[in-house]
Formats: structure tokens, C-alpha cells, sequence
């Protein structure tokens, strides 16, 4: 663990083979996940923005894929977010407020990829267990109209309390606050909406 560590805060004057080495690794595997999710994402998230948002992705989301028998019931669970350790969860743990404050395009694209692949898992859910047919919200914004697939519990992922898994609420907490130091610093909230909404 610790030659992989070494290897990844030399992202600063070794980009190029830093990335190499992490996009060869297997990031499901023990030691490099472990890694990355302690304080790995650090270098990553600093110096290699793109490749940061790449490997997290796929460390924290399941892949989705039946079981033998055609079920998905045992990723159902965790809403297929790997990672539940980050407890309690809270806007600073994890890479999240980190890569938006440093790269917010990289940030919202992690965030994006976290939330959407639990909310794939949701609906999947919804159909098989709950035998329900789910409907998305329409959002109107000035770029179009944009489908929100949820329901009041999925709305209530930012929260401690929800049934979220850490991960995905420490990643819905980062991106509220860093909504309200954008707005807070000036930002158009229009602007934003749309960003974050893309």
C-alpha cells in the first residue's frame, strides 16, 4: 500500500506516469481502492483531475449486472455505490468537495456519475421489488427541459438519516455547499442550475 501511495503524490512532477499506472490498476482491487478512497484521491484529485473522476467512478459504482438467476436484488441494497464507510458522512470527507473546489467541471462529472448510477439502481429497484412504474419530474430550465428521476427518498439522499449509502450522501452534502459558496461568491443561480443540472 504504501509503494502505491508514493507512486500516486508523484502526480505532481510525474503526471503522465501516474496515470498510466493508476488507469492499469485494477481499481476494484483491495489495496489500490483502499488507497485511493483514504487520502489517494488527494494527488489524483489535485494534479489529475480527469483520471481522478475516472477511477473513483469506477471504484464507488457496482457494476450493473444480474445475478445467475436474472436479479439484480443483491446490488439493490446500496443502490450499487460500493463504498459505506465514510461515517458519518459529511461534505468534507471523500474526494467530492475537494475536486469541485479545485476542478468544479471534474467534480460535477464524479457527482454526476455517483448519483445517476444510484438512481439507475432506484429505478431498477422500483420496477423489480416494489413492482412500481416510476415517472420522472420535469425541470424546465433555459437550456430545455430536463427529466429528475426520484421520489421523496431518493430527495433525502443528502441527508445523515437517509438510507443512502455514505458515499452517495458525502457527494450530495459537498455538491449543496459548494452550491451555496457559488451563489454566496456571486455566481448567476440560472447559471448554475444549469450546470449542476446539465
Amino acid at each position: 500500500k504504501s509503494i502505491i501511495e508514493a507512486i500516486l503524490w508523484a502526480s505532481d512532477c510525474m503526471p503522465e506516469e501516474v496515470s498510466e499506472f493508476v488507469r492499469q490498476k485494477d481499481p476494484i482491487g483491495a489495496d489500490f481502492r483502499d488507497v485511493i478512497l483514504a487520502y489517494g484521491w488527494v494527488p489524483l484529485c489535485r494534479d489529475l483531475p480527469g483520471t481522478a473522476v475516472e477511477v473513483i467512478s469506477k471504484i464507488l459504482c457496482r457494476e450493473i449486472k444480474p445475478d445467475p438467476y436474472g436479479s439484480y436484488y443483491h446490488l439493490l441494497t446500496d443502490f450499487g455505490i460500493r463504498w459505506i464507510r465514510w461515517n458519518p458522512p459529511t461534505r468534507v470527507k471523500g474526494p467530492f468537495f475537494a475536486l469541485l473546489r479545485l476542478h468544479p467541471s471534474e467534480g460535477l462529472a464524479l457527482i454526476h456519475n455517483i448519483v445517476n448510477h444510484a438512481t439507475r439502481f432506484w429505478k431498477i429497484y422500483e420496477e423489480q421489488v416494489e413492482r412500481r412504474h416510476p415517472l420522472p419530474q420535469k425541470v424546465r430550465l433555459e437550456s430545455g427541459e430536463k427529466n429528475v428521476w426520484g421520489d421523496s427518498r431518493v430527495y433525502y439522499w443528502c441527508r445523515f438519516s437517509s438510507a443512502a449509502p455514505s458515499a452517495l450522501t458525502c457527494s450530495l452534502m459537498a455538491l449543496e455547499y459548494w452550491m451555496q459558496e457559488q451563489i454566496k461568491e456571486g455566481r448567476d443561480a440560472k447559471e448554475l442550475f444549469e450546470a449542476v443540472l446539465r
